[in-house]
Order: structure tokens, then sequence, then C-alpha cells
């Protein structure tokens, strides 16, 4: 960086305006990757022949543009590529936002009815002037997780990384970018190991909240649905609803049917069934998706009287029209963008989007 000598003879802002420009410019003409480490405050001042206190001016404002990143005690790194101006125009830097989808959304057909609802959140949020959202499939991140995990930020000038989904297949991938010092935003789940910030659902809050409403005779007859209590968020609802069913003596882990998450195999419907007519219970607590699976058993056993079902999916999560009523817990996912900016400008590490409680009786 031997290019970056400016009139000193001019004030401390219009100093560091010109600074700025040339930093800018230096970043763009040699192509400096995201990630890359520039020369400390001192060194930079001394080859612009500029005071300190001008050069971290200069630095602040590539800052804010989005340009770079100031980590305490490292120093200052690139985030991206400035975007070329005309002569004339001046240089705006673009906030880009990459979004990975799930494994569950098909670019061809149409996103998860839920995510459908987090990236309607992060666009409202964020599609401005300043900021761009970069959407990326998930076959599209399987390419780039078999190299170099930060190839997708520095072929894409990302300035930060959300995931609707992060499980253990992804972990690796997010945890090399969490060594890398990259801004990323976890959306639903956080996998045991990542420590990035998370914008969660109040999944213990909900289940509190539901056996609270259960009569005596469901506390006593229930029948739960669960994913993998290993995996968030099933991990946060089972132990959650063992907690609260402990405190009053009614826990019982034989009414617990552990069953695979979307996409639902066809073997399910038999234990589902088989379940159902083992206990014929009052009450059955879909924490996972299968409502779907269940009105058809419930369907075909019309002798037995009919349960009191409550799910976390709602009836537009259902591919065709609901064939019986059913309470069901949503959450404020639509907020989604504005608990993302809140994670983005702040040192909050986790924030929880609200439940609320539907009730069709």
């Amino acid at each position: 960086m031997n290019d970056l000598e400016i009139d000193d003879k001019v004030n401390h802002g219009d100093l560091s305006r010109t600074l700025a420009d040339k930093l800018r410019d230096h970043i763009r003409e040699k192509a400096l990757k995201p990630g890359s480490r520039l020369p400390s405050n001192r060194d930079i001042a001394q080859m612009a022949n500029v005071s300190q206190v001008t050069a971290r001016m200069a630095i602040k404002r590539l800052e804010k543009e989005g340009l770079l990143e100031c980590r305490m005690g490292q120093g200052s790194f690139v985030r991206c590529l400035p975007q070329r101006t005309e002569p004339g125009h001046k240089a705006t830097a673009t906030f880009r936002i990459g979004v990975v989808l799930s494994p569950w959304d098909n670019s061809s057909k149409q996103l998860s009815w839920d995510n459908q609802a987090l990236v309607g959140g992060l666009l409202n949020e964020f599609c401005q002037a300043s900021s761009q959202l970069i959407i990326f499939s998930y076959q599209q991140w399987l390419d780039y997780a078999q190299a170099e995990p930060f190839n997708l930020i520095a072929e894409n000038n990302l300035n930060v990384l959300i995931w609707l989904h992060s499980s253990i297949r992804e972990a690796a991938f997010i945890a090399r970018l969490e060594e890398r010092g990259f801004k990323q935003i976890l959306l639903n789940r956080r996998t045991l190991g990542l420590n990035c910030p998370a914008v969660l659902q109040d999944e213990v809050g909900m289940i509190n909240d539901l056996v609270g409403r259960m009569t005596a005779a469901e506390r006593d007859n229930y029948l739960v649905i669960c994913g993998d209590p290993g995996l968030s968020p099933y991990q946060e609802r089972y132990g959650a609803l063992k907690e609260q069913l402990e405190v009053r003596n009614q826990w019982d882990a034989a009414r617990i049917l552990h069953l695979p998450e979307a996409p639902y195999p066809e073997w399910t419907a038999g234990i589902l069934r088989e379940y159902v007519l083992r206990f014929h219970p009052a009450i059955i607590i879909d924490l996972i998706g299968y409502m779907e699976k269940l009105a058809a058993v419930l369907e075909h056993e019309k002798e037995m009287s009919a349960p009191h079902c409550i799910s976390v999916f709602p009836p537009t999560a259902w591919d065709h029209p609901r064939q019986f009523d059913y309470d069901y817990y949503t959450f404020a996912l639509q907020s989604v963008g504005q608990y993302v900016s809140e994670l983005l400008n702040g040192q909050t590490q986790t924030l929880m989007l609200p439940f609320t409680y539907h009730s069709v009786q």
C-alpha cells in the first residue's frame, strides 16, 4: 500500500474522506478478498502521511459503509469489494446479505410454509437501496460445501450470512466461517458447538403455556409426537414438557412417540396408528408436524372418541384442506427481519420470537 500519499494541508474531515476514497480504490483495484486484513491504523497513517486520528476516521467511514469490519484487538478486515461507480457518481456500498434455504425448500416450486414467512420478513426489512438479499438454494450451498467455505463469501461479496436451517450437516461449514470471524445469524435452531447469534422461537414459553392449558384428564392421558430430543428445537420442546409434567408427577416417557422430521416417511403412519389405539389419548400434542398423517388415522378410526389435538404447525402448513379442526401455535415469523437487524446492530447473541395460541373451539 504505497499509493496513499495525500495532501495533508486540509482539515481532518476532508483528509479522512480522501483517505477513505483511496483505501476504497485500493481494495477494489487489488481485488482484496473478504477476510483480508488491512495494515494497522498506525501503518496506514504513516503511508498516507496523516495522523492516526485521521486514519481511524477513514477506517470508520468504510466500516459504516459495510466495506470493512473492525475486530477488537485484531485489526480491520475486508467484508466485500466496493462497487464500481461511473465518474461523477458518489460511491455507495451495498450491504449484501446471503440467505441459505433449508433442504425442504424447492426453488422450482416454493418455499416451505414457515420459510415463506421468514424470507418475507427479511425482504421487508432489508430490501432497501443499501441492502441486497442473495438467496442460495440448499443445493447451491452443498456445491460450496465441497470446497473452501469462504468461497461462498468471497465469490458473492457477502457481508453476513443467514441460515434458515442449521443442523449437524451444516455445523462444520458454519464453524469454519466462525473461525474466520465472519458474521452469521441462525434462524429457528442453534446446533451444539455453534456460537453464532440466533433468532429462535420461544419453545420453552410455548410448552409451558401448552401444559397450563391442559385439563387434569388430558395430563393423565396424553400422547406426544416429537422429533429427536437431541436436536434443536425438539430438545427444548421435549425438555420443557418433561419438566412441566414431572413437577405434576404426570410424566410418562412411554407416551412420547419420537418420529423423523419432514419429509415424513410412509411407515410412520402405521406406528402413529399403533400408539393412538394403544393409549386412546384424551389429547395428542404434535411437536413436529404430523397432523396430516394423524388426521388420516383418526378418520379411519371413526369409532374412537376424537382426542383434543394441539400442534405447533398451523393449518396452512398442510398440502390439502384439513380433515378436522385442531388448536395450534404460531410464532411471529414475519418479524424476523427486525430481530435480525437488532442482532446486526447490537451485542445480543439470542433473540426469541414470541408465540400465539390459536383456539378453533
